[in-house]
């Protein structure tokens, strides 16, 4: 399953590098430390689950804090009148690391945004129940 997002890191000095996820070894350590604004830039021609474009999502990232990203892949197989669907789908996350909080901005494979602070380990169980009954609806 491959990525529907890039991500743009803008610099304290106002450079914007364009950063390709897939690729191995794009979370400079020094790069990162200089990165103001966070950016998710859908992929030309990525939709959502309801078949819009995902959102642009940007994060600001304030000083003495570290900008982060992760994408979580969820599988599941669900036994339907049919036989077996499997559920498969990515979220994404950027946000930021400031002390010892983490600050997080969820976008879900329907285009929504969910934001939290700290342990998110709730929203992989709720965003999984609530996107099969999407599927199964379909």
């Amino acid at each position: 399953m491959s990525f529907v997002y890039n991500a743009e890191a803008q610099l304290h000095d106002g450079t914007a590098i364009l950063l390709d996820l897939e690729k191995q070894g794009w979370a400079d350590k020094e790069l990162l430390a200089q990165t103001r604004r966070f950016t998710l830039l859908p992929k030309e021609g990525a939709v959502t689950m309801k078949g819009l474009p995902y959102p642009i999502v940007v994060v600001n990232i304030p000083e003495n804090a570290k900008p982060i990203y992760r994408s979580r892949v969820y599988r599941r197989n669900e036994a339907d009148a049919e036989g077996n669907l499997l559920i498969d789908f990515r979220a994404y996350c950027i946000g930021y690391k400031r002390g010892k909080t983490n600050y997080w901005t969820w976008v879900l494979p329907t285009g929504d945004i969910e934001t939290g602070i700290e342990d998110d380990s709730w929203l992989a169980m709720t965003l999984f129940d609530h996107l099969v009954s999407l599927i199964k609806k379909a």
